[in-house]
């Protein structure tokens, strides 16, 4: 199996065969069912667009990195009223 990094990589590339802009181009990482670590380590290699399903999980992943300065979260879902009160 690749690694993330290697699975990035593969992507920036198609981006730039296939893409007329390709710095237009984000690539949303979706975080359902993945580790911290694994995110933590997306984040590293460039992803800067995160999907999360709930705000526990977004919460999670915030407090155990420190590269969340330039990420932007988009849920996917709306959230729920018990999710309201989570800080991220």
């Amino acid at each position: 199996m690749a690694s993330i990094q290697e699975n990035i990589t593969q992507i920036k590339q198609e981006i730039l065969k296939r893409s007329p802009v390709p710095e237009s181009v984000r690539i949303l990482g979706v975080t359902k069912f993945q580790p911290v670590e694994k995110v933590v380590e997306a984040l590293r290699n460039g992803i800067q667009v995160l999907g999360v399903n709930y705000a526990q999980d977004g919460a999670a992943l915030n407090r155990a990195s420190e590269v969340f300065v330039r990420v932007a979260f988009y849920w996917a879902h709306p959230i729920e009223k018990n999710q309201v009160f989570i800080r991220l």
